[in-house]
């Protein structure tokens, strides 16, 4: 493809993923994160605090798990990206007539699939400014957008869907130092968001040293910048969050759960099983992609190793293991590689990718969000909006069928043109 053409397989990639978004909008949040969150953002527009609750109460209503102290504001253990993220969308929700009580909204459980988009259209910026032609940069951003880990994170929202596009954004951003304040940027902001944030930061930061060429001091100079970003974002975590308004530097307001150890739990070489076999069983054509185009990669292939094995080393032997949620916003790193393997494939092969992403995504949806929601005569739904209407005698059958119908087409058009001989 030469340079400037139209990045027609490219966008198709991105409306189809975005399209198969909307028809698996949630209804409602799904996780105790998320509802907290969300309760968080609610008392940011009402009360201009990121506090819970005033300082008095006996429990929280909407979150009875949320730990109270005695005289003090019930404050939030999860760090305030994501709920500065939802707060406009609930804004937008009331002005809509859409903050259900319950539910919070419906614009606010769109946070993660706009976060997804995001980081595919970020993603794709970086692959063409990588020199990939159009069909395998389709084929990596259908393999990403598609993967269980990352359409998880997506459907219940929060912190990682954020992470993913940010480290999008760090992969994506131009080569040299045209890229280094946007690469900068995307590494103070990680540590904002959740601890995951801060692994992020390091293993990407870390990367690109890797990347540059030269000895130990030409290496940090030429990403010093980078480190130095992943390392003022935590330092202004723990100084502003942690101690300055929970009053523990390392803690924060997770001090307020762990009343025991929770790292060190599992055994190491089980969660590191558990963790590399999800990679492979619920991204299948991504790791496949990815391990295609290790070769022709180098650069990539290192700062890819050392991000997935900080998670990796990081989560292992953690109490709660959520494999598909720990691994997504790690899946920015695959990203170069997957379009370089993709690019050494025929395109019938590549065609394949996209149809293993799908199903394998697909099959994890159903498999795990399938019993979300009683619906009537016994059976249970996934948390789709549109279902959730048409349970409550609203005409959101057609919806769904029409929002599935488009995304399923939108994909089998990728797939076809994927397939198609340059």
């Amino acid at each position: 493809m030469t340079a400037g053409a139209p990045r027609r397989l490219s966008r198709l990639a991105l409306v189809a993923v975005a399209a198969l978004q909307l028809a698996t909008l949630p209804g409602h949040w799904i996780v105790t994160d998320q509802g907290e969150a969300l309760l968080s953002a609610r008392r940011l527009l009402d009360a201009g605090t990121l506090t819970l609750a005033d300082a008095g109460v006996a429990a929280v209503p909407e979150a009875p798990w949320a730990p109270v102290e005695r005289g003090a504001p019930v404050r939030s253990r999860l760090l305030p990206g994501t709920t500065l993220l939802l707060a406009p969308l609930l804004a937008l929700d009331r002005a809509l007539g859409l903050a259900r009580a319950r539910e919070f909204g419906v614009l606010v459980h769109a946070q993660g699939a706009l976060c997804l988009v995001a980081a595919l259209a970020f993603a794709s910026a970086g692959l063409r400014r990588s020199g990939f032609a159009d069909a395998p940069a389709a084929c990596a951003l259908a393999a990403l957008g598609l993967a269980w880990p990352a359409w998880m994170v997506a459907h219940r929202s929060g912190p990682e869907p954020a992470l993913l596009a940010l480290g999008c954004a760090f992969v994506a951003a131009p080569a040299g130092s045209a890229g280094r304040w946007p690469r900068a940027l995307a590494l103070l902001a990680m540590p904002w968001f959740n601890p995951s944030g801060s692994v992020l930061a390091a293993g990407l930061a870390g990367g690109a040293w890797l990347a540059e060429r030269g000895g130990l001091a030409a290496r940090t100079r030429a990403a010093g910048v980078e480190l130095a970003a992943a390392g003022l974002g935590q330092a202004l975590v723990m100084a502003a969050w942690n101690w300055g308004y929970h009053g523990h530097w390392l803690d924060g307001g997770y001090h307020l759960v762990e009343g025991r150890a929770s790292f060190g739990v599992v055994p190491l070489h089980e969660g590191l099983a558990r963790h590399a076999g999800a990679l492979l069983v619920q991204a299948p054509a991504l790791a496949l992609l990815a391990a295609l185009g290790l070769r022709s990669a180098p650069a990539a292939a290192a700062s890819a190793a050392l991000v997935l094995c900080a998670h990796l080393l990081f989560f292992a032997t953690y109490e709660f293991q959520e494999p598909a949620r720990r691994l997504a916003p790690a899946l920015s790193a695959l990203l170069p590689l997957a379009a370089a393997g993709a690019a050494a494939l025929s395109p019938r092969a590549r065609a394949g990718a996209v149809v293993l992403a799908l199903l394998s995504g697909l099959h994890h949806f159903f498999a795990v969000e399938g019993r979300s929601l009683a619906g009537p005569h016994g059976l249970f739904y996934p948390s789709i909006a549109w279902v959730e209407w048409w349970i409550a005698g609203g005409p959101g059958l057609p919806l769904l069928a029409a929002t599935l119908v488009a995304s399923l087409a939108l994909l089998a058009a990728l797939i076809a043109r994927v397939g198609r001989p340059a």
